[in-house]
């Protein structure tokens, strides 16, 4: 039984890599087909490494270890947005993405030392390793995986299980596929979880919780790969997508392009200084028409004309009241310089873009300098 678990593997894992291979190179591949072959490969290379480490139980081979070790813990953070890109078309990977991934990165770079000691041993045979460290590295890592799988999956499956899951139609949707993954590979899971405790404390079946593990993986590997040929996975942009996504990115550099210009327009020649200033004059200095820069305000800005007007000119009142002959100003003539018709009007808008009016600003500032 020993033998065979890792024999099993070793020839689910090849051909999972080489699948996995072949897909990452088909054109057309979308954000979620990459996060697939990501997660596939770094599947597949760990079966791979931990079938050779069975299979020749030798001290040259500890590289296998310590490669397929280190690169574990990305495994969960690809998973889980490959997930929940399946299940939201719309869900797009943005700069915060970066913080799934500084665990798998500070595990990945403690295990540097590891693989340096393994190549070591392996190409000149000399064993400098660092027996506590390598066992302080992997029990964390062990532990760690254990608990962020779980953690993600849990947290994934009962985001998007809701009472409709009681019925079979339900499984057959877009949310349902991706949830009974998510749940397969828990169960999965939870093999290699009993293996890291039985390892640790000599639990019965200790000697073949990983094997189970890994030989689990890569029959979950094939089904992934079912689902996608059957399309029950897509992992390729369609021609019609290709083409909206191509129009996308054309028109929101269209957009930061006019948008670059209105700003530039505003902030140099100051317009809204002059209570004149409408949403006509404003495209005709751009050069635009009406319609596009009342748009291009309301995308790029997230607000409208006349708030856009309201808030520069708060910003311009704001910086005269930061001037000593501002602070003596009365406020009507304050309200003229900074573009605004009347003391009402900009009392109003002061206080709602500023959440204070301008005469406790003032006393604010003043209190604020006499602090320093």
């Amino acid at each position: 039984m020993k033998e065979i678990l890792p024999l099993l593997t070793l020839i689910g894992a090849t051909n999972g890599l080489f699948l996995s291979v072949y897909l990452s190179f088909k054109k057309g591949l979308s954000v979620q087909g990459k996060l697939l072959i990501t997660t596939l490969l770094i599947w597949c290379f760990v079966c791979l490494m931990f079938a050779l480490r069975k299979i020749l139980p030798n001290e040259q081979y500890l590289i296998f270890a310590s490669l397929g070790s280190s690169i574990t813990t990305f495994i969960y953070p690809t998973f889980y947005l490959f997930l929940e890109t399946g299940v939201n078309k719309m869900f797009k990977l943005k700069k915060n993405v970066f913080f799934h991934f500084i665990v798998p990165i500070v595990f990945f770079l403690a295990s540097l030392p590891i693989i340096y000691w393994d190549f070591t041993l392996l190409f000149t045979g000399e064993l400098i390793e660092n027996t506590p460290y390598i066992k302080k590295v992997n029990l964390f890592q062990d532990y760690f995986n254990a608990t962020i799988g779980i953690v993600y999956l849990i947290y994934f499956t009962s985001k998007h299980l809701n009472k409709n899951a009681l019925h079979l139609k339900w499984w057959k949707t877009r949310t349902g596929v991706y949830t009974s993954i998510a749940l397969l590979y828990l169960f999965v899971h939870n093999f290699g979880a009993y293996g890291v405790l039985a390892k640790s404390y000599d639990l019965p079946l200790s000697n073949i919780g990983f094997p189970v593990y890994y030989l689990s993986f890569s029959a979950t590997i094939y089904l992934i790969f079912h689902w996608v040929i059957s399309n029950k996975i897509e992992v390729f942009i369609n021609k019609e997508e290709i083409i909206l996504q191509e129009k996308e990115r054309v028109t929101e550099g269209k957009l930061k392009e006019d948008l670059d210009k209105i700003i530039r327009y505003i902030e140099n020649e100051k317009p809204f200084l002059s209570n004149e200033i409408t949403l006509t004059s404003l495209a005709q200095e751009v050069m635009l028409n009406r319609s596009r820069v009342s748009f291009v305000i309301n995308e790029g800005l997230k607000m409208n004309f006349n708030e856009m007007i309201s808030h520069y000119r708060i910003v311009e009142a704001k910086r005269i009241l930061r001037t000593e002959e501002g602070r003596s100003m009365k406020l009507e003539v304050l309200a003229k310089a900074s573009g605004f018709n009347s003391k009402t009007t900009f009392n109003r808008a002061f206080k709602d873009i500023v959440e204070m009016t301008p005469s406790e600003y003032k006393k604010w500032i003043e209190k604020e300098e006499f602090s320093y």
